[in-house]
């Protein structure tokens, strides 16, 4: 290498030193009384008065969105004595993935009221501008060290399924479960957006498979309630597996470690509506009221209950998915309360936020901003079917906590009131679905079949049964409630002729035979214990008022010539005994499936053994009751062997998973089969209490009639 200082045409080296500023700038930088310095901190004073003034502004918007509420969402205001304030407007914190409300006894009012920040940025010093960096570093450190040690402190458990990517079934079957999801559940149930939900579906099949946890448990969420509408019945078994998996994760991601970050996750409250769903639809999950008020907890914490319209921040796609998830929170909490005899937690004075708007999915962008007017209420959109239903919540949340309060009198009149909404309610619905029945969305995704409309029924008829039900058991004994004893039975055929197309052991193809078969509370319509004792009371009740001469036979009552008015009634009983024929074999042939959910079958053929043995003039004694529920239960348990479910254990998962195919229920015997080798069958054993009935045939029972048909049931 040539020297450098040799070289006589290169310039000469010079050496670098640090740049100083020149006296001038040194003095004009540490003079505020420079005419630069000046500038410069007005603008800095004029940048937080703008601060102050956008936050003034939106809490004028936030009064003024207030005042602007409909009259019925508005709180009524209190008496004009001179003292009376108007309430506090709660914030909402909204961003793209996650909100949170802060209501109106949160700290927060008080501590905006201070505005400790913008105060100290009005009249910072000047030497504080060169602070902002340490700050930063400062503040950034501290996040950092907060996030180590938070790491530090908590559990490291393993995930249940490690690999939950790897359960997914291929692209053909998930394509197929989520098409069953979308055409049966989301019209009655809006929790997602399709043209948002697709998009994402279909970057997850693509080549690179990127995913997100967030979506991965929404999906798994929709393949788990596909299964119960799933066509190839070969397949349900390992589905239902599968679906017991996925069920297992998304409970652990929602409350397990990860639960502080799912909390006011719109994802994690899209999850909970389907993991309830799940439970409507599969049987499978945990007990649906105590999830229900986790759900509804949720979505308060998120502020859903509260008008969108008061929270202007909020863009047109927030402000609608938000009425939808909150109509569906409504309604999965009232089902869960109304099926598990439950208090109903919430009341129509509890929430003010409207009904969604007749819109399609593709009427609203996530990422655009502008305004959407909805559709006219004649057209078919994607939400129509929810509104339909959604329009009757306030009736049954009335109804809801009628029934299950703690007050004790029941006012006959109100429920006559009551009943009559109902009834106006189905007849909105049908011709709701009359009219839509040649028309079609305009450009939506989802259709109305007469599935929707035959669910929606399921639904108003179950609440007519709920309201008029304590007046039918004292119609027994009082006539004046005659008319309460017609709606109940009126309503409990109506709700069984849904199980009709049910024909077992053919496999089910419509989606409501589907859902009569896996399907919980509700959703068991025709085949619910609700409708089963409500139509075998209604005949034994009509067999006890016949006259009391010693037998029923009606050809003894006549010198063996039949009394023609016991032949009427006798056609008049048979559809309903050969309802509950049907649904007693269709029960049978469920347990012959692999569900062990044999207290409804049970208790049916009981009822029909006793029935028959009074249409037949016999004495309906313990004993016959006795032989007829050992039947059933050998009938159960032959069932249960020929379909293998108990020698085909779960495929587990890294060890995951309890056993069979479903978890125990409150449907299930309480008792075990080998309990039944009495060495003395006369030890005074209740039948009932082989059906986990304890005390429903014990004299003290003022209606223990329904098993003791020699008592009078209007003593």
């Amino acid at each position: 290498m040539a020297d450098r200082s040799k070289d006589p045409d290169r310039p000469p080296l010079k050496r670098r030193r640090p740049a100083k500023a020149c006296e001038p700038c040194r003095n004009r930088k540490e003079n505020p009384a420079h005419p630069g310095n000046q500038l410069r901190f007005q603008l800095e004073q004029s940048q937080d008065t703008i601060l102050r003034l956008n936050r003034s502004i939106e809490e004028l918007e936030r009064r003024l969105a207030a005042a602007s509420l409909p009259e019925q969402t508005q709180v009524p205001p209190g008496p004009a004595d001179g003292s009376s304030i108007p309430k506090i407007i709660p914030r909402l914190r909204a961003t793209r993935d996650k909100t949170k409300l802060y209501g109106q006894s949160h700290w927060l009012h008080t501590a905006e009221k201070l505005q400790v920040i913008g105060e100290f940025g009005s009249s910072i010093e000047l030497s504080w501008k060169g602070a902002k960096a340490e700050f930063g570093e400062t503040f950034r450190n501290l996040k950092s060290l907060r996030r180590t040690i938070k790491a530090n402190q908590s559990v490291r458990l393993n995930e249940p399924v490690p690999d939950l990517l790897g359960t997914l079934p291929e692209k053909s079957v998930c394509d197929e479960l989520v098409g069953a999801y979308f055409s049966a559940v989301e019209p009655v149930y809006k929790v997602i957006h399709y043209p948002s939900f697709a998009s994402e579906y279909d970057k997850f099949w693509g080549e690179e498979r990127p995913h997100s946890t967030r979506f991965l448990m929404k999906l798994v969420m929709v393949l788990t309630v596909g299964t119960t509408f799933y066509s190839r019945h070969e397949d349900v078994g390992r589905l239902r597996q599968l679906a017991q998996t996925w069920i297992y994760s998304a409970q652990w991601w929602l409350t397990g470690p990860s639960a502080r970050s799912t909390n006011n996750l719109f994802d994690g409250l899209q999850v909970s509506c389907l993991l309830a769903i799940a439970h409507l639809t599969t049987s499978l999950g945990n007990s649906d009221w105590i999830s229900s008020g986790a759900l509804l907890h949720r979505a308060i914490g998120m502020g859903l209950h509260r008008d969108p319209g008061m929270f202007p921040m909020l863009s047109i796609f927030q402000k609608e998915m938000r009425k939808r998830l909150w109509a569906t929170v409504l309604e999965l909490t009232l089902q869960a309360a109304v099926d598990s005899a439950m208090p109903l937690l919430i009341s129509s004075d509890d929430f003010d936020t409207p009904l969604p708007s007749n819109l399609n999915d593709e009427d609203i962008d996530s990422q655009s901003s502008n305004a959407t007017r909805a559709r006219p209420k004649e057209e078919l959109t994607d939400t129509s079917i929810q509104i339909v239903l959604a329009k009757s919540l306030p009736l049954r949340i009335t109804i809801a906590k009628l029934i299950n309060g703690i007050r004790e009198t029941f006012a006959y009149e109100r429920a006559l009131k009551l009943g009559a909404e109902i009834v106006g309610a189905c007849h909105d619905v049908a011709a709701f679905f009359r009219a839509q029945s040649a028309a079609t969305t305009q450009g939506g995704s989802l259709r109305s079949t007469d599935f929707h409309r035959r669910l929606i029924d399921l639904c108003l008829r179950k609440y007519m049964l709920l309201l008029y039900r304590p007046f039918m058991i004292q119609a027994r004994r009082d006539a004046r409630f005659y008319f309460a004893r017609k709606m109940c039975f009126e309503s409990c055929m109506v709700m069984a002729s849904h199980a009709r197309d049910l024909n077992l052991p053919t496999p089910p193809s419509d989606y409501m035979s589907q859902l009569l078969v896996r399907g919980s509370g509700f959703a068991r319509g025709g085949l619910s214990l609700d409708v089963t004792t409500t139509l075998t009371m209604e005949l034994i009740t009509q067999l006890e008022e016949k006259p009391a001469s010693g037998t029923l036979d009606p050809a003894a009552l006549t010198g063996g010539i039949p009394d023609p008015l016991d032949e009427m009634a006798r056609a008049s009983r048979a559809p309903v005994i050969r309802s509950l024929e049907h649904i007693s074999d269709q029960l049978l042939q469920i347990i012959s499936l692999g569900y062990p959910s044999m207290k409804r079958y049970g208790l049916v053929a009981a009822l029909l053994s006793h029935i028959k043995a009074m249409e037949a003039g016999q004495p309906a004694h313990q004993g016959l009751k006795f032989s007829a529920i050992a039947e059933s239960m050998k009938k159960c348990q032959d069932a249960l062997v020929a379909s293998g479910a108990a020698k085909t254990p779960q495929e587990s998962v890294d060890t995951l998973g309890p056993g069979p195919l479903t978890t125990a229920s409150s449907d299930d015997f309480e008792f075990n089969f080998a309990d039944l080798t009495f060495p003395d069958t006369t030890m005074g054993l209740d039948p009932l209490s082989l059906l986990y009935f304890p005390g429903l045939g014990e004299a003290s029972n003022p209606d223990s009639a329904l098993w003791n048909p020699t008592s009078d049931p209007k003593a």
